[in-house]
């Protein structure tokens, strides 16, 4: 007796699938397959520092740092400087190799936080503040000593 096997599945031989596999793993590593039209690439956030803070005179400080957009290299980014939670200044971080940031600040003699928010250049100009640090209060300078009275 003779059986006859019959399948649901269609008959694929393995050089096929084999095929399928090699073009499959070859389009992904040389970039062929690209996300479907109209899918939006996602906005990355803004990348930067604080390198420096400090005192210049009882009224003023100064600030240097760096700030990017990963996404736009190119391009410089708005830096917006704020001291204790309220707006205070907005530069260009567009110095050096373009990505480079100073801020002469307008401060009282009191302590303070400064704190440093990068806005990206993208459509949705995505805003990271990039750091925090503070000033310490104004010291006047030392008196100079005075020589002690020969006796």
């Amino acid at each position: 007796m003779t059986s006859s096997r019959t399948s649901s599945r269609p008959a694929t031989s393995r050089a096929a699938v084999r095929a399928a596999a090699v073009a499959a793993a070859v389009g992904i590593a040389s970039g062929i397959f690209i996300p479907s039209a109209g899918a939006a690439v996602p906005e990355r956030y803004p990348l930067g520092s604080i390198h420096t803070l400090g005192r210049t005179s009882v009224d003023g400080a100064r600030i240097v740092g760096r700030a990017a957009d990963p996404d736009r290299p190119a391009l410089p980014v708005l830096v917006k400087f704020s001291v204790d939670g309220r707006h205070l200044a907005t530069v260009s971080a567009n110095r050096g190799d373009g990505h480079a940031f100073e801020a002469n600040l307008s401060i009282d003699a009191a302590s303070h936080e400064v704190c440093v928010t990068a806005v990206g250049r993208g459509p949705s100009q995505l805003a990271r503040t990039i750091g925090c640090a503070r000033v310490g209060a104004y010291q006047p300078p030392a008196a100079p000593a005075q020589p002690s009275p020969a006796n």
